[in-house]
């Protein structure tokens, strides 16, 4: 195995490990009825904590770069059903006009922003 491989090997079997983590931690969570912090935070501290290690043990020089594509398709769908699955539907229920008011404000606004900001950007012939 070469050097390369085995260290991807151990990212992806970090990634494995932090979200085997905050699976466990967030049902223990959950069980207990902890009122401070949330699951997501402990998932975020552990992930710190290997990413470091990692850099820390393999050194500058074998550093993995950051991959779009693991992130998105391996580690967030987990935490997105995890938070749906956690969400009280009376809560839900209950703030729904204000979830879609925010939901629809929030598009408009960000769209409105960067369509300025490209328009700017042309203007100044930056693009």
């Amino acid at each position: 195995m070469s050097e390369v491989s085995y260290w991807v090997a151990l990212n992806s079997v970090s990634i494995f490990f932090v979200l085997i983590l905050y699976i466990i931690l967030g049902s223990f969570m959950e069980h207990k009825k902890v009122k401070f912090g949330h699951e997501t935070g402990v998932a975020l501290i552990a992930g710190l904590i290997i990413s470091a290690s990692i850099h820390y043990f393999a050194g500058k020089e074998n550093d993995i770069p950051f991959d779009g594509t693991v992130f998105f398709y391996v580690c967030l769908p987990p935490i997105i059903f995890a938070a749906g699955f956690n969400m009280r539907q009376r809560r839900f229920f209950a703030n729904l006009g204000y979830i879609l008011f925010f939901g629809v404000l929030g598009t408009i606004i960000v769209f409105f922003a960067f369509a300025g900001m490209t328009y700017g950007a042309i203007r100044l012939e930056f693009i």
